[in-house]
C-alpha cells in the first residue's frame, strides 16, 4: 500500500507487515528475514506475540489503504487493522475473549526495527541497523517532585546508543513514543503508542532492534475486548527526537556535554507531518532542586527549588514548512556557560525550544570532569573524543554525570600503541618461480583494476570491502611501485575515515565482526608491509580505526566454538599483536585460547563438529591463517598441535578427513549445509609448507591442477618467506582406502578406485552436526562417471526459501521417514558392521528416532559395466512410512514400481521399488536452483516391516560426454 510519502508492505498469506518504506528516500525501516516468513513463525517485520502467536491469519478485508485480518484460536478472536495515512501507518491489535470462561490477556506486538537500513537480512545490500543508530524514548513519570529521588531525572525523553550484538534489554513503563534514528542518514522511524498505559521493552540484537509494545495483563471476561494501538511515523532530517505530536517530530541537536566557558551551540530539527507555520523561541533552563543532589550521590543537604534561564539566539525565529518536509535552524546561547560549586552544582540544565507551544526539551550537562579528561587526549584524537561530548550515553539515558568522563579517559589511554612487526626480515629478492606465482595470483585476483581504482580516494564501504588489500600489499612487496603505494595509502585512509565516522558498514563486513571478521588480519599484515612507506598521519589514523575494530571484535570473541567465533578470533589475534594497545595481551590470549579450543573441538576422526564440509573448510581456513600469524611472530605452533601425545597434528588430521570424503573428481559431496565445490589448494599448501608434509603438498598440487590458481595471498606470503614454490615439485596425492569409515562424524565411503569416473558412495550415519547439519541420518549419495547421480539436497542458501522449506527437510534426503515428518535433531545413526566384497561392499547401519527404528543395509555388486546397489530397510514402528530417493537426470520410462532415468553425462539409472509398491514421481531440489527427480513410495507398517529398493547404474554407450567434470 502506498500513500503520500509512505509505503507499507503486507504479506497477505500471513497478514504480516514486512516493511515500512519512506518513498522519498527509499529507506526501509523494518528488519525482515525470509525464513520466518516462509515458515510462518515470529522474528521479522511486525508480529503479534501475545496472547498467542497466530500463524494462520485470515485477511477479511482489503481496501486501498487498509487491511483487516482475523485469527480465531484457543478461545481468542484476534483482529488487526493496518491503516495507511499519508505520513504514517496506524496499527490496531484487538484481543477479544470468544470463549465461555475468563481468559488471561496481555496484548504484545514485536516490531523489528532497522533504523532506516532494513529489508530482508541476507539479501545483497541490506546493511541492517548499525552503531549509527540511536533511539529516544518518552516514558515514565515526568518531572521530579522535590525529593532525593532521581527516577524521573531528567524529566525528558531519554537517549540510548544501539549496541550491536549486546542483546541488552531495556524496559520502559508508560511509554508514549520511541524514535529510532540513523544519525548518519539523518532519518528514522517513530513508534507512537496511542493506548494509555502501554509499556515497552527494547532489545539491541544482531543488526536490528526489537521493540515490544504491550498492555498490562488482565483477565478478560467472555465477550470482553482490549485494544493496543500505535503509529509508525517515518521521518527525515533529524539526528535525534525530543518531541512528537500529530503535527511534527522535533529534535534538539547539540552536545550532551557543554564545557565550562563555552557557548552552547546546536540546532532545532523539525519534520512536519502537516503544513506548519510557527514562531520559534529557545532557552536553556536551569532547574535547581533536590533531585540534582540525589544524582550526584548526596542525601544530606536541603536545596531550595528555583529556575533561571539563558536565552538562545536562533538563526530564524519563524518557520513555514510544507507537510513531510524537514528544516534545521541553528542556535547559540547568549551567554557562555559556567560551572561553580555555589550554583551549577545544584542545577540540571535543560535546552528548550518552543515551536508555537510545542516544547522540545532535553537535558544536558555542564561537566568540568570531562573538561579535565580532555587534557589527557592527544590532538590527533580530539575528533574521536568529541563524539563523547556530542552523545554521551550515561548523560542521555540516566543522567549519570559522574560517569560521563570515563569514555574520554578510556580513549586517551587506550589509543596509545606500541606497534610490533608481524613480518620480519623479508628478503628483497625472490626466486623467479616465487615471483611468477605472485604475479599470476595478482592477475587472477584482478589487482590491477583495484590499483587503478584507488588512485583516487573513495569513501565507499562496499568498494573498500571488496578490495583485496593484502593482494595489493603483495603487489607493492614485489614491484615497489609508487602507483601501488598510493593506491594502498588511499585505501587505508578511506577505510580509517569510514570507521572513525561510523560509516564502515556493509553486508557481512562491518566492524561488527562475525562472519568475515578475519579480513582484518589481512588489513593488519597489509599495513605491516607498507607502513614504513606511508605518511605518518595515515598510519596513525589506521591504527585508531583498527583499534575500534578490535574493541568491537573483542566483545564477540569467545570459546563457544563455531566458524564465526574463529573468524573473530583470527582478527583479534592479529590486531592485538600488531597494535600493542593497553590490555592487548588479554585480547591476544583470549583469541589464542579460542584457537586451541577449536583444535580440541575437532572430532577424534578429524571432522569439524559442524560436519558440513563447507564449514569444516571455513574453520580450517581461519585456523590456518591464525597459525600463519603466530608463525611469523614466533609464537605457538598451531600446525603441530595435538590433543594427545603421539597423535597426528589436528590440522593435518582434519585436512586428511576432508581429502578422504572428496568425490573422485575432487569435489566435496553435497551433504548438510554444503554444495559441491572443489576445496582451495591453499588450505593444504600452507600446512604442507609449514610441516614439510608431502601428503598435504600432494593434495594441494592435485587441487591446484583442478582450479588452476592460488586464491589466498597468505599462500604467496609463505612462498616468499620460504623462497620456494612447492607447486613446481612432484608430490603425489595420498591414495585413499577403498572403504573408509569415520565413526565419530558418521561417514562411510566406498571408492571403487582413484579414477575420476569410478563409482563413489558416501553414507551419512553420524550426529546431525549442530546448526549446519540436516536431519538426514542414513542418507547416502552416489557418484559415477564424473557426476552426482543419487543426490542430497545440499544447501539452497540460508535466505533462499528452499533452505527452510526443502533442504532442511528429511524428505529431501535419501532416507526413511514417518510420513513426511522430519527426523529429530538429536538422532544419530551407528555402523553395525561392514564387509568388503570382491567388487563391492555390504554395510549395515541403525538409527532409533524415538518413534521408529530403522536398520539399513546397502550392498553393492559390480558386473562389467553394471553397478547394482541394493538398499534393504527393516523398520520397527507404527504408521505410514515413506522411502525417499533423489536423482539427477530425466525420466526415460516409468513402469509404476520402477523408473528409468538418464543423467546429463549419459548414465542410465534404473530405480526399482518392491513389486507391490508404486513409485510416486515428484520434484526435488539440489543446491539453490537445480531441479531433481524425487522418487518415493509409502507403506503402512505396524510392528516390523520391510522397505528398500534397487538402484542400477550403467553407462549408456554413445550418449553424453566423457569429459572431466
Amino acid at each position: 500500500m502506498s500513500k503520500g510519502v509512505t509505503e507499507l508492505h503486507i504479506d497477505l498469506d500471513t497478514a504480516t507487515v514486512v516493511q515500512l518504506v519512506n518513498r522519498v528516500t527509499g529507506s526501509r525501516h523494518l528488519f525482515s528475514r525470509k525464513p520466518e516468513l516462509e515458515l510462518k513463525v515470529p522474528g521479522m517485520g511486525i508480529v503479534e506475540l501475545e496472547p498467542l502467536f497466530c500463524g494462520e491469519w485470515r485477511v477479511v478485508e482489503i481496501k486501498d489503504s487498509e487491511v483487516v485480518a482475523e485469527c480465531i484460536a484457543q478461545g481468542y478472536r484476534l483482529l488487526k487493522v493496518v491503516r495507511l495515512e499519508e505520513g504514517f501507518a496506524e496499527y490496531e491489535y484487538r484481543v477479544r475473549n470468544a470463549d465461555s470462561k475468563p481468559l488471561r490477556s496481555r496484548p504484545r506486538v514485536a516490531i523489528y526495527v532497522a533504523c532506516a537500513r532494513g529489508g530482508f537480512w541476507g539479501d545483497e545490500g541490506v546493511e541492517g541497523a548499525t552503531n549509527t543508530c540511536r533511539y529516544f524514548v518518552d516514558y515514565g513519570y515526568g518531572e521530579s517532585w522535590g525529593t532525593f529521588s532521581t527516577t524521573a531525572t531528567p524529566g525528558t525523553p531519554r537517549g540510548y546508543a544501539f549496541e550491536k550484538h549486546s542483546y541488552r534489554s531495556r524496559w520502559f513503563p508508560e511509554v508514549r513514543w520511541i524514535a529510532f534514528v540513523d544519525t548518519v542518514k539523518r532519518e528514522g522511524v517513530a513508534i507512537q503508542c496511542l493506548t494509555e498505559g502501554c509499556y515497552a521493552s527494547v532489545e539491541d540484537q544482531f543488526f536490528n532492534v526489537e521493540a515490544n509494545l504491550a498492555l498490562p495483563a488482565k483477565l478478560l471476561m467472555p465477550g470482553e475486548e482490549v485494544t493496543l494501538r500505535f503509529r509508525l511515523i517515518p521521518f527525515t532530517g533529524l539526528t535525534r527526537v525530543d518531541y512528537i505530536d500529530e503535527d511534527a517530530v522535533i529534535g534538539v541537536e547539540g552536545p550532551s556535554i557543554a564545557l565550562p566557558g563555552d557557548r552552547y551551540r546546536g540546532s532545532v530539527q523539525i519534520y512536519s507531518l502537516r503544513r506548519l507555520e510557527a514562531s520559534i523561541d529557545g532557552r536553556i533552563v536551569f532547574d535547581r532542586g533536590m533531585q540534582s543532589i540525589g544524582k550526584r550521590g548526596y542525601c544530606v543537604d536541603r536545596v531550595v527549588p528555583s529556575r533561571r534561564e539563558v536565552k538562545l539566539v536562533l538563526t530564524q525565529n519563524g518557520v513555514v514548512l510544507d507537510a513531510f518536509k524537514s528544516l534545521e535552524i541553528g542556535f547559540e546561547s547568549l551567554e557562555t556557560l559556567d560551572w561553580s560549586f555555589e550554583r551549577e552544582l545544584y542545577e540540571i540544565p535543560y535546552v528548550e525550544v518552543d515551536v508555537d507551544n510545542k516544547v522540545a526539551r532535553r537535558a544536558i550537562s555542564i561537566d568540568p570532569d570531562v573538561e579535565d579528561a580532555l587534557n589527557f587526549v592527544p590532538q590527533n584524537l580530539a575528533k574521536l573524543a568529541r563524539k563523547h561530548l556530542i552523545f554521551n550515553s550515561v548523560v542521555e539515558s540516566d543522567y549519570l554525570e559522574r560517569e560521563a568522563s570515563k569514555p574520554v579517559y578510556s580513549l586517551a589511554f587506550s589509543m596509545r600503541f606500541s606497534p610490533r612487526r608481524i613480518l620480519r626480515g623479508f628478503r628483497s629478492a625472490f626466486d623467479r618461480s616465487v615471483e611468477d606465482a605472485v604475479l599470476e595470483h595478482l592477475r587472477s585476483a584482478n589487482v590491477e583494476q583495484f590499483i587503478d581504482l584507488w588512485q583516487k580516494r573513495i569513501l565507499d564501504p562496499v568498494t573498500v570491502t571488496r578490495t583485496p588489500i593484502l593482494s595489493l600489499a603483495l603487489a607493492y612487496l614485489i614491484t615497489k611501485s609508487e602507483k601501488v603505494l598510493k593506491a594502498l595509502e588511499n585505501l587505508l585512509d578511506s577505510f580509517a575515515e569510514l570507521v572513525l565516522s561510523d560509516s564502515f558498514v556493509t553486508y557481512f563486513s562491518a566492524v561488527h565482526g562475525g562472519g568475515g571478521a578475519d579480513r582484518f588480519a589481512d588489513y593488519v599484515v597489509a599495513l605491516d608491509i607498507v607502513e614504513d612507506s606511508l605518511p605518518r598521519d595515515v598510519v596513525e589514523k589506521t591504527y585508531q580505526a583498527l583499534k575500534i575494530v578490535a574493541d568491537e571484535i573483542s566483545k564477540l570473541t569467545n570459546t563457544w566454538i563455531g566458524n564465526w567465533e574463529l573468524s573473530e578470533a583470527c582478527a583479534l589475534l592479529a590486531l592485538s599483536h600488531k597494535l600493542g594497545y593497553p590490555g592487548n595481551d588479554i585480547d591476544f590470549y583470549r583469541a589464542l585460547a579460542t584457537a586451541k579450543r577449536a583444535l580440541k573441538s575437532f572430532l577424534p576422526d578429524g571432522a569439524w563438529p559442524e560436519l558440513a564440509a563447507s564449514y569444516h573448510l571455513a574453520s580450517l581456513n581461519h585456523l590456518v591463517k591464525m597459525a600463519e600469524v603466530l608463525r611469523y611472530i614466533g609464537s605457538e605452533n598451531l600446525y603441530t598441535y595435538t590433543t594427545k601425545p603421539g597423535q597426528e597434528p589436528v590440522i593435518k588430521k582434519a585436512l586428511l578427513w576432508l581429502w578422504s570424503i572428496l568425490t573422485p573428481y575432487d569435489t566435496v559431496p553435497a551433504l548438510e549445509d554444503a554444495n559441491e565445490f572443489i576445496p582451495s589448494p591453499d588450505t593444504y599448501l600452507l600446512p604442507g609448507l609449514a610441516l614439510s608434509d608431502n601428503d598435504l603438498l600432494g593434495v594441494a598440487q592435485r587441487l591446484y591442477r583442478r582450479v588452476k590458481r592460488l586464491q589466498s595471498p597468505w599462500t604467496l606470503l609463505a612462498m616468499i618467506h620460504y623462497n620456494k614454490n612447492p607447486l613446481l615439485h612432484d608430490y603425489p596425492a595420498p591414495v585413499r582406502r577403498r572403504v573408509a569409515v569415520f565413526e565419530d562424524s558418521g561417514r562411510f565411503m566406498y571408492r571403487e578406485s582413484e579414477d575420476e569416473k569410478a563409482l563413489y558412495i558416501v553414507i551419512d550415519f553420524g550426529p546431525q552436526g549442530g546448526w549446519h547439519g540436516h536431519p538426514d541420518r542414513l542418507s547416502f549419495e552416489v557418484y559415477y562417471y564424473g557426476e552426482p547421480i543419487v543426490v542430497d539436497a545440499g544447501s539452497g542458501g540460508y535466505y533462499n526459501p528452499l533452505h527452510w522449506t526443502w533442504s532442511r527437510r528429511s524428505i529431501a534426503h535419501n532416507t526413511v521417514t514417518l510420513g513426511d515428518s522430519d527426523l529429530p535433531e538429536h538422532v544419530r545413526g551407528y555402523l553395525l558392521g561392514y564387509e568388503e566384497l570382491d567388487k563391492g561392499f555390504r554395510a549395515s547401519f541403525k538409527m532409533d528416532t524415538d518413534t521408529f527404528v530403522l536398520e539399513r543395509t546397502l550392498t553393492l555388486e559390480t558386473q562389467d559395466e553394471l553397478r547394482e546397489i541394493l538398499v534393504s530397510d527393516v523398520v520397527r514402528g507404527k504408521g505410514l512410512f515413506r522411502w525417499n530417493l533423489h536423482c539427477r537426470g530425466s525420466i526415460v520410462e516409468y513402469r509404476g514400481s520402477s523408473v528409468v532415468l538418464r543423467t546429463p553425462k549419459g548414465v542410465e539409472v534404473v530405480v526399482e521399488a518392491p513389486q507391490e509398491s508404486v513409485l510416486s514421481v515428484g520434484e526435488g531440489y539440489r543446491g539453490s536452483s537445480e531441479n531433481t527427480i524425487y522418487l518415493y513410495y509409502e507403506k503402512q507398517i505396524d510392528g516390523v516391516g520391510n522397505l528398500g529398493g534397487v538402484i542400477k547404474l550403467r553407462k549408456a554407450l554413445g550418449f553424453g560426454s566423457d569429459n572431466q567434470f
